[in-house]
């Protein structure tokens, strides 16, 4: 973005002088007096006219509808109250400058921005004796909750860090410490969904395997079967599933991705049923991706064993393992052909900030998942609003198929049946309401129709 303000000056800009004290900020809003611009000065608390529009080279413009400008604000104050947090509290102007050359700005725009969030209240600065080039930064006491909150998804982490490493202390035998671990993270999910919905173990209606945690609605179905905590529930009552592991390599993985296909069988119309693998210790990313697009093969000739990938229902939702990684399967655009054709791909998200997000992230795509009715628009609050700003996505994602020939796009009449699937069900994860897609062709396969 150019660093240089622009001269003309609109109602509802704010302007933030550059050459001011770090201690004395102040800012200039623009309001409308009759047919001419007046220029109001807020400083401490004071307020006072101008005479005329400020020099251009001595403000920085924030423009109501500039939304580049304002993302990149959010994303150094994001950086900054992080790293001030977690540094004691307070930090020098070259220690938090050099925080902020991971966002790929130059030096004197990153101190513009920074006196930015100075003059609007988001630090608090102090200066040491006389020296004014050398100004401490501290948060403001709005800052602080603004950070709590976005901290506050680290908790989840940290919750199940501290109790899965209390089992591996006390427990010597793997199958108890697994069943622990399993409902560790049971007990963490009830207290967080809706009371819609019952969090159990057990077995989808006419499946062999059974489901570490299975999340099904208690309202409208009955479980055919209970005892306990272990329940037998029909498909129709399901919206999620999730496979609970110690440690999570490729083996592990792909069996847990196995396990879930057999236990939820062929899902063909509504929103998908949210699937998920959660490891409480892994591998690292790159290797996890590779087994996810290994286990989805297409299947050849010479290797039968594959799982391709025909519709939105055929892939797992999220996997996560805990304080490392956060991988999404979900759907890009290949670039292999001229019409962009939508390809399966796994995405990895992180915290910008280095926050422990990952369990928050899993935990946000499942709420997404539990939304009712189906039909209707979201109403529940959306949990990513507080950590929002902080997330990332790791390079453009991780095709699972080298070229764009893959699946439906391979069958008559699939390619629009595929495509109004992605539409429909990125409009409802954004919080649409959901509208089954249909496809008018009777030489699609009926089990896809």
């Amino acid at each position: 973005m150019d660093d240089k303000p622009i001269p003309a000056y609109s109602p509802r800009d704010i302007l933030y002088p550059l050459d001011e004290p770090w201690d004395k900020p102040s800012h200039i809003s623009i309001i409308m007096d009759g047919n001419e611009l007046r220029y109001c000065r807020f400083s401490n608390g004071d307020l006072s006219f101008l005479d005329g529009p400020p020099d251009p080279s001595t403000v920085w413009v924030k423009r109501a509808h500039e939304t580049e400008a304002a993302g990149q604000l959010l994303r150094v104050e994001n950086i900054v109250l992080r790293a001030i947090s977690t540094h004691g509290g307070e930090m020098s102007l070259e220690a938090i400058l050099g925080k902020i050359e991971a966002l790929d700005i130059t030096q004197e725009h990153a101190e513009t921005l920074l006196r930015v969030l100075v003059a609007r209240g988001d630090l608090t600065v102090k200066i040491r004796g006389k020296n004014a080039s050398k100004p401490r930064f501290r948060l403001s006491d709005s800052s602080r909750r603004r950070e709590g909150m976005r901290t506050f998804t680290s908790t989840f982490a940290h919750e199940l860090t501290t109790q899965s490493e209390q089992i591996g202390r006390l427990i010597g035998h793997p199958p108890t410490r697994g069943s622990q671990r399993e409902e560790l993270l049971r007990n963490l999910i009830e207290r967080h969904v809706p009371t819609r919905y019952h969090v159990a173990t057990g077995f989808v209606e006419g499946a062999n395997e059974q489901v570490d945690i299975l999340i099904y609605d208690q309202v409208d179905y009955a479980p055919l079967f209970r005892a306990g905590n272990l329940v037998v529930v029909p498909i129709e009552a399901v919206r999620a599933v999730i496979e609970v592991k110690s440690m999570l390599n490729s083996d592990e993985l792909e069996d847990a991705l196995s396990h879930l296909e057999a236990a939820v069988g062929i899902q063909d119309d509504g929103p998908p049923i949210f699937r998920g693998v959660f490891a409480y210790e892994g591998l690292k990313a790159d290797t996890l991706i590779k087994a996810f697009q290994h286990h989805h093969r297409e299947v050849t000739d010479v290797e039968m064993r594959g799982q391709p990938i025909f519709s939105i229902y055929d892939m797992a939702t999220a996997i996560c393992v805990l304080r490392r990684t956060a991988l999404f399967p979900g759907f890009g655009v290949s670039d292999c052909m001229d019409d962009s054709r939508r390809t399966p791909a796994i995405f990895e998200l992180s915290s910008e900030a280095g926050r422990e997000n990952e369990a928050a992230l899993f935990f946000d795509f499942l709420l997404r998942h539990l939304r009712y009715p189906f039909t209707g628009s979201m109403t529940q609050g959306s949990f990513s609003k507080r950590f929002a700003i902080d997330v990332r996505q790791n390079g453009n994602g991780h095709p699972i198929y080298a070229g764009s020939d893959w699946g439906p796009y391979t069958i008559n009449g699939g390619i629009e049946r595929v495509e109004a699937q992605i539409a429909a069900y990125d409009r409802w994860l954004a919080g649409d309401n959901w509208v089954e897609p249909t496809v008018e062709d009777d030489t699609f396969p009926e089990y896809l129709r």
